[in-house]
């Protein structure tokens, strides 16, 4: 669930015809999915005339940003309508000069990187419907292109040996013991969950920026080194609070190497591991090593359609390092916040 809280008072109609006309030319925000004779099938369906974006006032409530907190966190927990629908959104005003999109989608249909492709170009056409008084022509990749373009013969090679490499992985995870924090083995399979957040602070900020430029922890972009950075300090942690030398965490993969795979609205993220063996005699920097080779392995083996259920059901912890940012709506700054909804996957 995605919140966008907007310095600036939206008109209801125009983004209504704004995120109609994204809808009607991304063909992954209008995928359903159906059981046919115990057989899943995703259907691509035409739009619909009815209202796509609910309208809520809340700037009569006495505390409008606690009345939002209660209505996300409640609304997040409905199932979403995936035979007919695979996403819910709303305009909500807050105050006479702040509105918050509230946006909820499948993970079938899309991830991260879509859900900021989405926020663009909706701030994009609405910008163009107020100044022009109509919505402009959008061509976008299609996704179903994409997923056709996975079974050419190149792909589907190139698909079975990053199989094979991620199967032997699973492979070595399911024989690893589950991770147990602090001697507890007890497994829960509540999925109700709390979010606890650590801000880092400016301060912390820049200083892991200035340790980039240390030769041991350079990467091909600063986003990898961080994320390199951050998965060292989790097996690290992993390691202190479970006693176990043997961990795997889940890691998703981007999937998105050319341009137009950039400008495609769908979910192409792959879910996959990394397995670190932590020994006592490491230090940070040994086991960054560590790290950063199995983090390149991902990256050499990270296909689009290698990753599966059997291979998510190895890792207990994830690790989701999302660092893309949001310009603003229309030149409004926006607040951005992917809302916790308190549930989480039991496992």
């Amino acid at each position: 669930v995605s919140t966008f809280k907007i310095a600036r008072a939206l008109d209801h109609q125009a983004f209504e015809e704004a995120f109609r006309s994204l809808v009607d030319a991304a063909d992954a925000l209008r995928s359903t999915f159906v059981d046919l004779n115990g057989v899943p099938r995703c259907v691509i369906r035409a739009l619909h005339r009815e209202p796509l974006v609910e309208q809520v006032n809340l700037t009569n409530e006495a505390d409008p940003d606690a009345a939002l907190r209660r209505w996300v966190s409640q609304r997040g927990r409905r199932r979403l309508p995936i035979d007919s629908r695979s996403f819910d959104t709303a305009l909500i005003r807050t105050k006479a000069e702040e509105t918050v999109w509230y946006l909820n989608q499948h993970h079938l249909i899309a991830d991260a990187w879509s859900t900021r492709l989405v926020f663009d170009n909706v701030a994009a056409i609405y910008e163009s419907i107020t100044a022009d008084g109509q919505p402009p022509k959008i061509i976008l990749p299609a996704f179903e292109a994409w997923v056709d373009a996975l079974d050419c013969v190149e792909n589907v090679s190139a698909r079975k040996s990053a199989c094979e490499y991620w199967n032997s992985k699973a492979g070595e995870a399911n024989s690893l013991e589950r991770i147990s924090f602090f001697g507890s083995k007890q497994r829960v399979l509540d999925p109700e969950a709390e979010r606890q957040t650590v801000e880092l602070g400016q301060n912390r900020a820049n200083r892991l920026r200035q340790l980039l430029g240390e030769p041991s922890l350079r990467a091909f972009s600063d986003d990898l080194a961080l994320f390199q950075v951050f998965a060292t300090v989790l097996f690290a942690l992993l390691y202190r609070a479970s006693g176990q030398s043997a961990l795997t965490i889940g890691s998703p993969a981007l999937n998105r190497a050319t341009v137009a795979e950039r400008e495609t609205i769908g979910l192409m993220m792959e879910m996959l591991l990394l397995r670190v063996d932590v020994e006592d005699s490491d230090t940070l920097a040994t086991l960054h090593a560590k790290v950063r080779a199995e983090t390149l392995d991902l990256l050499r083996h990270g296909r689009a359609g290698v990753s599966s259920a059997s291979l998510v059901r190895t890792f207990s912890v994830l690790l989701n390092f999302v660092s893309g940012s949001y310009s603003g709506f229309g030149g409004a700054p926006t607040d951005v916040d992917y809302m916790h909804t308190g549930v989480a996957e039991p496992h």
